[in-house]
């Protein structure tokens, strides 16, 4: 470690002396201990050496001086070569040029010399480059900073420059390092600089210099310390988000409190919101961020120059929605990228320096406990690991300690294998995050461990009863967590309850039962805006075609006629997409107490032509149907949370809560529906409740999303509440959670899908959400070999009211291996997105197993 910082100090020299190069368009001189000399000039990010004596100018023909300068070795550098005509007129030009002499750009009185191109005369301004001739050619090299601060290190050199020439800029080199040492997590992440106490105090120290020799301590004044003593009792609990992510951790005396990652300023003052992590990153220099993240395995030298993540991502990303190569450098939704199979379209992404990458489909790279990583040879870009690895540097940071300990919480309808994957990254980048110090020392990397504890759902209800003092009473509390967020929403259903005689003996206070999950995989914050962009998109065609702009279309939006003519996967178009968002990001979030204005408008937008050029477009926006659409759609996701109610509880509870969850939660469309604003009975969800369950409706307490409090940053809201109630559900707490839905799939998530057939028009159910694996049902039968079977996540299927061609019902047209009249087909759930068809006489026949005509399908 001592070596890397001592590299990084010598970078910062290098550094600053380039920037210094640069503003005064000046020269360096680099004087070996022969007294050689060699000027130094700055190119672009690079910087171009230069042989200061002409006794080592070749002569001949072009080809002569390339043959001469192949054999250099000067400062141990094997690239010299015959410089390019550009390199030589900015040479010969810049006015501080030692070398320049006689009239023109004449070097040491002579005129002409050969480049890469052939001959050129420096009496003419504008030379063009003649071949075949004789010339003397002067040999330069172009290095990265890098190479030279290799040489630095590792030859006897002095370095000063042609505005300050007395002055050896090595001679500034322990000031870099302790720089260096002073930001080592400033340069991170922007953590606080470590305070030069840390450096001596008899009770501080630095991690990194744990087990250096005594007298390289002495020698910079710093004193050591085993990161091992640093190490905290408690655990932490992360919700992985799809906008953001939540870290919660445990104090050493049981309190429990919020993590802000990637903000401008530690010292600010916080608010509740600083909690809510935006899972975003912005990728600047994928090359050297690239170099850095597979040379050491833990804590590698990657800066705050090459990524930035979280909030300042966000900002950048707020901020500069109208520069395409901007938004092209920031990733979003990784979370959705982790559910990407092979055969999807494929993300692609550009960082700042015009360095294009495609992110592969995420893979289950776990790492075997105990074991030290290794990240070299193929070792793939993974950016929810380097995401995870940006959690873990601000919670394993020196001024709070260690943690080994952690858990995660992932959406209902998450497959086990997805889960894995997401878990695997984590492990990986939270593990890189420990000092390499601890490391070393096996026993705590065999402690170290990344668990799934429970769903978001569930870990909410049990935060959001407990702030909302409820009690369970003598027959235990119904409850029901609508959990809308930024990707998707979750139904989640259970009781809360006293333990049993047996429960409490093992020391459990409160037991939560959860079953029959579901969701709308399509009602999340973020696709209502996407969708309502499209909208304004369809509304302003005649726009879109004068100036050939193309835009997004949402996965749940039907296409409209010609929509193929505007519908791009291109950058320019989602960036379109995006800019159009965040026009209507105001309407979307119009806080519950406020009444929106619905009027249509005209407001300018700038988008991106297909030829990526900015153009000015003067959009209408028809507020009015905005509102009509958010409130048809949000009501559809009630239906489907009362649908899926009425499969989960038999019989009916006679009471129930119902918990709002999810920043979308708060919103004026969902206070409206749910009865909140003025708590009206005749709010959509009581009528629809009523009309779907007549005499049996439960009586619902309707809990609006826990709100925020600035003077108690700590308490938990509609969105911390997932992270913090996790924590209560810690391994060793008195909690309980039974999950039924996970019981009866043996660990894995419940299947995903309604699977059936067309008749009438309506679907027809066959193999249900949240059915038993490997238990056969009936679909329906096959005519002459062919079986239409139709699939839906949607819980209004088992209702029977919804339409065979709804945009969310997908059909698959099937050619069965068999024909045989009287066979029908029948279908088994085997994982959360795949099933196995049959045909048969009836179920007896499959029970003896005297059919083999089996077939996989893969449900998307």
């Amino acid at each position: 470690m001592l070596e890397k910082l001592q590299e990084r100090a010598w970078l910062g020299l290098v550094d600053t002396f380039w920037a210094e190069l640069k503003s005064k368009a000046t020269f360096g001189i680099l004087v070996d201990s022969e007294q050689t000399k060699w000027l130094v000039q700055v190119k672009d990010e690079r910087l171009l050496l230069w042989t200061h004596d002409n006794r080592y100018y070749p002569p001949g023909r072009v080809e002569d001086n390339q043959a001469y300068c192949n054999e250099l070795r000067w400062l141990g550098l094997k690239g010299w070569r015959v410089p390019t005509r550009n390199e030589m007129l900015l040479f010969a030009k810049n006015q501080k040029n030692p070398l320049r002499q006689g009239t023109n750009n004449r070097l040491r009185d002579k005129y002409g010399f050969n480049v890469e191109e052939g001959y050129i005369d420096l009496d003419n301004p504008n030379p063009t480059a003649y071949k075949g001739r004789e010339a003397p050619s002067i040999p330069c090299a172009s290095v990265t900073k890098q190479v030279l601060v290799d040489i630095l290190i590792d030859l006897p050199v002095k370095l000063s420059s042609l505005s300050e020439p007395g002055r050896n800029w090595l001679d500034g080199w322990e000031d870099h390092l302790n720089t260096s040492m002073v930001e080592l997590d400033y340069q991170v992440n922007r953590l606080p600089k470590i305070d030069p106490l840390t450096f001596t105090d008899i009770n501080k120290g630095i991690w990194e210099m744990w087990g250096q020799d005594a007298n390289t301590l002495e020698a910079l004044n710093i004193r050591p310390r085993d990161p091992a003593r640093d190490i905290r009792p408690g655990c932490v609990a992360i919700d992985f988000g799809t906008s953001s992510t939540v870290v919660a951790y445990e104090t050493e005396n049981g309190r429990k409190e919020l993590m802000r990652i990637g903000v401008r300023d530690f010292y600010e003052r916080i608010e509740p919101h600083h909690f809510e992590n935006p899972t975003v990153l912005e990728i600047i220099d994928l090359q050297s961020l690239l170099s850095e993240w597979t040379e050491e395995a833990y804590r590698p030298d990657v800066r705050w120059d090459m990524v930035h993540c979280s909030h300042e991502a966000q900002a950048k990303l707020r901020d500069n929605q109208s520069d395409i190569y901007t938004v092209s450098s920031i990733l979003t939704r990784l979370k959705q990228w982790a559910l990407r199979q092979s055969s999807d379209h494929q993300v692609v992404f550009t960082d700042q320096q015009q360095c294009e990458h495609t992110l592969a489909p995420l893979t289950q790279n776990n790492p075997t406990r105990g074991e030290w990583l290794d990240v070299t040879g193929d070792y793939p870009f993974d950016p929810i690991e380097l995401y995870a690895w940006f959690l873990g540097m601000t919670i394993n940071w020196r001024g709070r300690g260690i943690s080994l300990e952690y858990f995660m919480t992932f959406p209902v309808e998450y497959p086990r294998e997805v889960k894995e994957k997401i878990l695997a990254s984590f492990k990986r980048g939270l593990q890189r995050s420990l000092p390499p110090t601890l490391v070393a020392q096996p026993e705590w990397l065999n402690a170290f461990s990344v668990e799934e504890l429970a769903s978001e759902p569930a870990a909410y209800a049990v935060c959001a009863l407990d702030a909302l003092a409820i009690q369970p009473g003598e027959q235990g509390a119904a409850y029901a967590v609508f959990d809308f967020g930024g990707g998707t929403t979750d139904f989640d259903f259970g009781y809360y309850r006293h333990p049993s005689e047996e429960e409490e003996d093992e020391g459990f206070e409160r037991v939560f039962e959860h079953f029959a999950p579901a969701g709308d995989k399509f009602l999340g914050g973020e696709n209502l805006l996407e969708n309502m962009a499209y909208r304004v998109f369809s509304n302003n065609l005649d726009l879109c075609q004068k100036y050939q702009i193309a835009f997004t279309q949402p996965l749940d939006a039907d296409p409209f006629p010609g929509s193929e003519i505007y519908i791009e996967k291109t950058q320019a178009a989602y960036s379109n997409t995006m800019l159009l968002i965040s026009e209507l990001r105001p309407f979307w979030e119009t806080p519950s107490t406020a009444e929106p204005d619905i009027e249509d408008k005209t407001c300018t937008v700038d988008l991106f032509n297909r030829a990526g050029e900015k153009v000015s477009c003067d959009f209408v926006i028809p507020y009015g149907e905005l509102a009509d659409y958010l409130e048809q759609r949000i009501a559809l996701g009630i239906d489907k949370f009362i649908a899926a109610l009425g499969q989960a509880f038999t019989p009916l509870p006679e009471e129930m809560h119902i918990l709002l969850a999810g920043n979308s939660s708060r919103s004026l469309w969902i206070s409206r529906l749910w009865g909140l604003a003025d708590d009206h009975q005749d709010a959509l969800i009581f009528t629809r409740m009523a009309e779907c369950f007549v005499n049996d409706t439960p009586a619902l307490h309707i809990h609006a999303p826990l709100s925020s409090n600035p003077d108690a940053p700590y308490q938990p809201t509609a969105k911390t509440g997932v992270a913090l109630g996790l924590l209560d559900l810690r391994p060793g707490g008195v909690t309980k959670v039974i999950n039924h839905t996970r019981q009866q799939s043996m660990g894995e998530a419940g299947f995903a899908f309604n699977v059936g057939r067309a008749r009438a028009g309506s679907f027809l159910v066959g193999l249900a959400m949240n059915s038993r694996y490997e238990e056969w049902f009936e679909l329906g039968p096959q005519r002459e070999g062919i079986f239409e079977l139709l699939y839906t996540q949607s819980p209004l299927a088992q209702q029977g009211t919804l339409s065979s061609v709804d945009s969310e019902v997908k059909r698959l047209r099937l050619r069965l291996g068999v024909n045989q009249k009287g066979h029908r087909v029948f279908a088994k759930a085997t994982a959360p997105h795949q099933i196995s068809l049959v045909t048969a006489v009836n179920l007896e026949e499959l029970a003896e197993n005297r059919t083999d005509n089996h077939q996989l399908l893969e449900l998307k």
